[in-house]
């Protein structure tokens, strides 16, 4: 038998590395590359490979992919920043609604994965010669294979 400190140790170095594992900075990196990829090429079939749809509905993930459809015809691709959820400096409610959820009218909205960090894409471009900015925010995190994936909300059981 295994002495209760002993298991108790085992224990956090398991917690350890899977929070270690989920965001294995390779995958992350990988991500980013496909992502800024389908950005440049206006790729929406590759983007659309990029979300994690289990459990979300087909509106959610169609609107998504419309509103960078909606960038791609009015701005340029400019950038993508990754931020951990300890890190963010958006407002507490934001932050809660892309990390735990919200209810709307009765119904429970909750992530399809457990969210890791945000993910930002911001466009540019310009209108009337002033320069202006578009831009989204999505949770990621780590599917079931190991992959980086957009964040979609499911509903609850």
């Amino acid at each position: 038998k295994l002495p209760m400190k002993s298991i108790a140790l085992l224990l956090a170095v398991v917690i350890t590395c899977s929070s270690l594992y989920a965001f294995d900075h390779t995958k992350l990196e990988q991500f980013k590359d496909k992502l800024a990829t389908a950005l440049t090429n206006k790729d929406l079939k590759a983007l659309n490979l990029l979300y994690y749809t289990n459990g979300a509905s087909q509106y959610e993930i169609d609107n998504d992919i419309y509103s960078y459809e909606y960038n791609f015809n009015h701005y340029a691709f400019d950038k993508i920043e990754i931020q951990s959820l300890s890190d963010l400096k958006i407002n507490s409610d934001a932050a809660s609604i892309m990390t735990k959820g919200i209810t709307i009218y009765g119904h429970s909205y909750v992530p399809n994965l457990t969210p890791e960090a945000l993910c930002t894409v911001m466009f540019i471009g310009k209108i009337k010669d002033r320069s202006v900015s578009a831009g989204s925010a999505s949770p990621i995190g780590v599917d079931p294979d190991g992959n980086v994936k957009i964040i979609l909300s499911k509903i609850s059981n």
